[in-house]
């Protein structure tokens, strides 16, 4: 059996090339932290000769594209620590990028997202919540759609409860 890397990079470069499965490209990518996508960047790069982020760019495009890539590259703490400003500003920014406009800023989404530790993420879901009338994740589902909308709900479900997404996960594949 490999390492949690090694088989990360085998199920990507499969979902990339054999069998084209964005949703576990977005699965794999969304669900890890940034020290595990350092080390499976490497690695995928060692095995098969083609930096990871070629073969994203190659099958993907638009939005998913760009969070996936963005997420990929960006650093993020790892900690628990988290500005209450900055995710109070975030949460505001959120809403004003999707339900208290008509369509959606994209953009906004996939900056914080890419950006924010899951402790910061995990605070602005709380205070999304306890400001407005819907959940981040119901903003989320309305304001998006496809393998964008997938990849958001995913770091986002990743922030709040890593446990019981995989959970939820490991139940799908039984």
């Amino acid at each position: 059996m490999p390492d949690p890397a090694r088989r990360d990079a085998i199920v990507l470069h499969e979902a990339l090339h054999t069998n084209i499965d964005l949703k576990a490209v977005t699965e794999v990518i969304c669900s890890r932290t940034p020290s595990q996508l350092l080390h499976l960047k490497h690695l995928y790069v060692s095995l098969f000769g083609v930096y990871l982020e070629h073969d994203i760019q190659s099958q993907t495009s638009g939005d998913h594209e760009k969070l996936l890539l963005a997420y990929l590259s960006t650093p993020r703490s790892e900690g628990p620590e988290f500005d209450q400003r900055l995710v109070e500003h975030d949460a505001k920014a959120l809403y004003k990028a999707g339900e208290k406009r008509l369509g959606t800023d994209e953009t906004t989404f996939r900056n914080i997202f890419s950006e924010r530790s899951r402790a910061h993420m995990a605070a602005v879901s709380s205070v999304y919540r306890n400001t407005n009338k819907n959940t981040l994740r119901k903003a989320i589902k309305h304001e998006t759609s496809g393998n964008f909308k997938d990849a958001l709900i995913t770091i986002l479900q990743c922030a709040e409860n890593p446990g019981k997404h995989f959970a939820k996960v490991c139940t799908i594949v039984i």
